[in-house]
């Protein structure tokens, strides 16, 4: 008898956790989404025009540990 109702505890709280789980992986994605359309649709200007700065000589790339020339 004993078993059982462990056992159903143990489910039920399995089964609350993967529910949990999942709902943090919906937020995460839709976060994630959310800031990677940002990015897209309101920096692509800018970001364009740095790579062309950087593709022409003007503007040099960053490296970590080496000084500017």
């Amino acid at each position: 008898m004993h078993e059982s109702v462990s056992t159903l505890a143990l489910g039920i709280a399995a089964a609350m956790s993967l529910t949990y789980v999942a709902v943090k992986v919906r937020q995460n994605k839709r976060r994630l989404r959310q800031m990677v359309g940002i990015v897209d649709t309101q920096h692509t200007f800018e970001t364009q025009y740095l790579f062309r700065l950087v593709d022409s000589g003007q503007l040099n790339l960053y490296s970590a540990g080496v000084a500017p020339a």
